[in-house]
């Protein structure tokens, strides 16, 4: 015997979903990336994308301190290995 269900719990579910998200968004714990472009060559420079406009920056990431993006060795391994 199949039961017709009438509800639509997904709607239901997304419905929940966004507003519990927005919540988060408005208590200011939600993590937003910026969007950056790396400029090969030129460490620490990179390009910061926001709302349509660009401006250079300098990133001292503590995942690449070393620099070790920018190594010629290291980039020529990776393009073989990709």
């Amino acid at each position: 015997m199949s039961v017709n269900k009438s509800h639509n719990w997904k709607s239901s579910y997304h419905s929940i979903f966004d507003q519990k998200l927005q919540d988060i968004k408005n208590e200011g714990h939600y993590r937003y990336f910026n969007e950056i472009e790396r400029k090969a060559g030129q460490y620490p420079k990179a390009l910061h994308h926001k709302d349509g406009k660009t401006k250079e920056i300098d990133v001292w990431c503590s995942n690449d301190y070393l620099s070790m993006s920018q190594n010629t060795e290291g980039n020529v391994c990776y393009e073989k290995c990709s």
